[in-house]
């Protein structure tokens, strides 16, 4: 058999090359690829175990030989790549208005309280 990926729907989060026992493959986030050297590959799947987006599969059927070792590389669609960033651009976005509205609520209370001490009566304190 052999692996194969659904690049589109990989995430590059890379558990699938920390679980390979000899290191046949290779993520890389920033530039949306998957890497897998046939050669080292021994077909063990536990990389489609670890795949938390289930895109990879272990295929029965064999590949055709090469006349010399060399990886194959796929690449995530530039389109798909630009969704993410925009969402991963929207969702900070929308974490620091929430940040800015917690510290302003925090600020407000903040304020009253302190508005609250100053018109409470003294309360006497003994003398020593």
């Amino acid at each position: 058999g052999h692996i194969e990926i659904d690049i589109d729907q990989c995430i590059s989060c890379g558990l699938c090359s920390r679980s390979c026992p000899p290191g046949a493959l290779t993520v890389s986030m920033p530039n949306g690829t998957w890497t897998i050297n046939r050669f080292d590959c021994i077909q063990c799947g536990y990389c489609v175990e670890k795949c938390p987006k289930k895109c990879l599969k272990m295929v029965p059927g064999y590949q055709t030989p090469e006349p010399s070792k060399a990886e194959e590389t796929f690449k995530i669609s530039e389109e798909i790549l630009k969704q993410r960033a925009e969402a991963k651009a929207k969702a900070m976005e929308l974490a620091k208005q929430k940040a800015a509205e917690a510290a302003k609520a925090k600020a407000v209370a903040a304020a009253k309280a302190a508005e609250a001490e100053k018109t409470a009566p003294a309360e006497a304190k003994p003398e020593a």
